[in-house]
């Protein structure tokens, strides 16, 4: 073999063994990445009787139905829905519930169940529990009141109901405002010291700040359950 012909030989198989072996010219290794990323901690979600977050709170998608609007017709007002079951929001036709219907049975002071069957869940409020004949749960301090309140208001009345971004939550409740002769329930609530507000995302965020003013003026004026169980 000729010597010019060698020595290019030669310098081939250096430059290959160099490629083969990064670490041989002293420089560093290529950094190895995983295949897949690691997951971000958990997002645990808050169910729809979790505590207030406020609304720059986690995302509520654990109890929200981000479906559960169906499709799709444009509107200005519910009158242009063309469902008996759907209302107008954001420009949109959207099947969530009725917008007016009979109350028949109050569970809680924050969870009602319709003519229909349906059960309904106020928004941005969260009222004291009641016993629980089920798991033998004893009630918390004023949930009969609050029952008592709403029940003597809604039941066997009906109701207005208006729907925010997501319709449902984890029990399949509608999610709704209340308005039953005039009157929002759910503020209602809070203004006799009857429940607390309640934030999960993405619902209620524009009454946000309006609901937390009418809790606190209840709570410095010590009605209801901020009066009862301190």
């Amino acid at each position: 073999m000729a010597p010019t012909n060698r020595a290019l030989i030669t310098r081939l198989l250096a430059t290959a063994l160099m490629l083969s072996c990064p670490r041989c010219d002293g420089g560093e290794a290529p950094p190895v990445f995983p295949s897949t990323p690691a997951s971000p901690a958990g997002d645990a979600g808050t169910g729809s009787d979790a505590g207030d977050t406020g609304p720059s709170g986690g995302d509520g998608g654990a109890n929200a139905d981000s479906d559960a609007a169906m499709d799709a017709t444009e509107c200005a007002a519910d009158a242009d829905c063309p469902g008996e079951d759907e209302v107008c929001l954001s420009g949109m036709c959207l099947r969530c519930g009725p917008a007016q219907a009979l109350v028949q049975y109050v569970y809680d002071g924050d969870t009602l169940t319709l003519a229909n069957g349906a059960r309904v869940r106020l928004l941005l409020v969260n009222t004291p529990e009641v016993a629980n004949s089920y798991t033998g749960e004893a009630a918390e301090c004023y949930g009969d009141e609050a029952r008592a309140l709403t029940e003597s208001l809604a039941r066997g009345k009906t109701v207005a109901l208006a729907y925010d971004e997501t319709c449902r939550d984890r029990y399949d409740r509608l999610l709704a405002w209340v308005t039953v002769d005039g009157l929002d329930l759910n503020a209602h609530l809070l203004e006799q010291g009857a429940a607390r507000v309640m934030y999960v995302a993405p619902n209620g965020g524009d009454r946000y700040s309006a609901y937390k003013a009418i809790e606190a003026e209840a709570r410095e004026a010590g009605r209801g359950m901020w009066g009862e169980c301190q």
